[in-house]
């Protein structure tokens, strides 16, 4: 009889850790991985007006798939994108956050992406540069620098042991904008779990950079900047691994109208 009871604890304490697994990775869980949330939460200081754009977009729902946009601008910031774009036939959820800085400005540009599929959750995160680091090392030790501080600490203190591939790669071009300290990686549910604090860990470092920079003079180095820009923006959209999943779903004209919000 004590086998037999001991033999039906165990059986209980299975049954209860496998309804634990269910509502972990249920549906509903996705309340305690709110990307967006957190990284409005960590930016709202950048949230001060609203950019204006087709309404269409704010939140767009078609069979197969919707998209749901949000942009604003403030000081030093020409506008910072809240994108989340669902893609039903390949089960994927991309969201991100841009940050482009205002004109004269040359801080690099925030990217920051949580793309899920299954049981497979990658993360971006990067300061994309805006000056050449070999020829502007003093750029690198201002910009990417605290960036490779940042990235240590969240892989070691946040992530940890819940990192499957530290060396995830994408055949793209859009990985010649990336720095030297980019962050892509695949982890586990319970690293998803973890966005908060890592957009927390990124954003802090961020808003301390650009509360420091100052507009550049008229010159080499700003007009630079400003090719380097305009030059990573078309690079990132017209490498985008997405671009043909969402002409699948939402067709060439919209996709074209919601890159142009993006980009």
């Amino acid at each position: 009889m004590k086998q037999k009871s001991t033999t039906i604890r165990s059986m209980l304490f299975l049954i209860a850790g496998m309804g634990l697994m269910v509502a972990i990775v249920s549906p509903g869980s996705a309340q305690t991985i709110d990307f967006i949330g957190s990284a409005k939460k960590s930016f709202s200081t950048y949230m001060t007006e609203t950019v204006p754009f087709d309404e269409t977009y704010q939140q767009y729902d078609v069979e197969g798939g919707s998209v749901s946009l949000e942009v604003y601008t403030s000081d030093k910031i020409e506008k910072i994108v809240f994108s989340s774009i669902q893609i039903e036939s390949t089960g994927v959820s991309e969201e991100s956050v841009f940050i482009y800085p205002a004109e004269g400005y040359d801080f690099p540009v925030f990217w920051a992406n949580m793309t899920r599929f299954s049981f497979i959750n990658i993360l971006i995160f990067d300061f994309m540069p805006l000056q050449d680091l070999v020829v502007s090392p003093e750029y690198g030790l201002k910009y990417m620098e605290p960036l490779k501080t940042t990235k240590e600490a969240v892989m070691d203190d946040i992530l940890g042991y819940t990192v499957r591939d530290k060396a995830v790669e994408f055949s793209t071009q859009a990985m010649y904008a990336y720095s030297p300290y980019k962050m892509i990686v695949r982890v586990s549910l319970l690293g998803a779990m973890q966005i908060a604090d890592v957009v927390d860990a990124y954003g802090k470092m961020y808003i301390s950079l650009c509360d420091n920079a100052t507009q550049l003079e008229e010159g080499a180095a700003r007009s630079y900047a400003t090719q380097k820009l305009t030059a990573l923006r078309t690079l990132l959209r017209t490498n985008d691994p997405g671009y043909p999943y969402m002409l699948e779903v939402f067709g060439e004209a919209v996709t074209q109208e919601i890159m142009d919000v993006i980009f």
